[in-house]
């Protein structure tokens, strides 16, 4: 079983990121804000994946930070949800938005997911009850603070930094300092300051 993938950014090709690393071209899924933090073709990332083995197929999903892997894989746990409804979970909610959901039985917002209704969220909170709670927010590394996790640009920002090697804790005063439109931007921006230290 894989743990994580760093290699060379490639691109996106078929809805797949493309990362080069030991001479072997991977293509990884993920949910939606982690193909937004994409950086430039040719720079390094890290990717914590996990591996989907189907009868017909073998895919790599792949997550910015380790707590988002980690609710992926509970998602996979309830009856009903496989890995696209999973990946289309983690892409309208952050992993803390999830636990926040359950905890509070805020079905409606795991039903904003494309594909998945109100009986499957149902069961979302239901099934995960026991298996995440409040306490488990303390332990979401991606941010200290509630206000940054509102803020989607920074989340992105902050999860793309991890993934590509810098710790949280020298990311996040960084990010405090900054404004920018779009996570992106955010992320040139944060590099600048940091330096290349992949």
């Amino acid at each position: 079983m894989y743990s994580y993938i760093k290699g060379v950014y490639q691109g996106i090709d078929d809805d797949k990121i493309i990362i080069e690393a030991g001479g072997l071209g991977y293509e990884i899924s993920a949910p939606v804000s982690v193909f937004a933090a994409m950086p430039e073709k040719g720079e390094i990332i890290k990717l914590y994946v996990s591996q989907i083995i189907r009868e017909d197929s073998h895919e790599l999903v792949g997550f910015s930070d380790k707590e988002q892997k980690k609710i992926y894989l509970k998602l996979l746990g309830v009856s009903g949800i496989g890995p696209k409804a999973a990946l289309a979970i983690l892409s309208v909610l952050t992993p803390r938005e999830i636990v926040k959901a359950v905890a509070e039985n805020d079905y409606k917002a795991i039903a904003r997911a494309n594909g998945v209704g109100a009986k499957i969220a149902q069961k979302v909170v239901l099934e995960l009850k026991g298996k995440v709670d409040r306490s488990a927010l303390d332990e979401m590394s991606a941010a200290e603070d509630r206000d940054e996790y509102d803020d989607p640009i920074y989340t992105e920002a902050l999860q793309a930094l991890v993934a590509l090697g810098f710790q949280a804790n020298e990311a996040k005063p960084v990010l405090k300092g900054l404004t920018a439109k779009t996570s992106r931007e955010l992320i040139r921006m944060a590099l600048a300051k940091l330096g290349s230290k992949i």
